[in-house]
């Protein structure tokens, strides 16, 4: 469900990068920290047609919090951003 280009934030670490890397970033992650339990905490939307979800993703390394920004690309809602921030 990534755009073309997807701006990523990991931790310490954040860049735009193309949909096979963040793919590749994305598992990495969830290769470290299997999930126990993700709740959405808020979501909404914009004039404009964006969403958004702000959740906790919880794992027995601890909870992280997790922010996705989604727009319409034409072919459906694609992610354009990604933030998973240490909680």
């Amino acid at each position: 469900y990534f755009n073309t280009n997807v701006a990523l934030t990991m931790l310490s670490d954040e860049g735009i990068y193309s949909k096979q890397q963040a793919e590749v970033i994305m598992k990495n992650f969830f290769a470290q920290n299997p999930p126990k339990n993700v709740t959405i905490q808020h979501r909404g939307s914009s004039a404009g047609g964006a969403k958004y979800a702000v959740a906790v993703y919880e794992c027995a390394q601890g909870n992280f919090r997790a922010y996705i920004f989604m727009k319409d690309a034409g072919n459906g809602m694609l992610i354009h951003e990604l933030r998973i921030e240490k909680d």
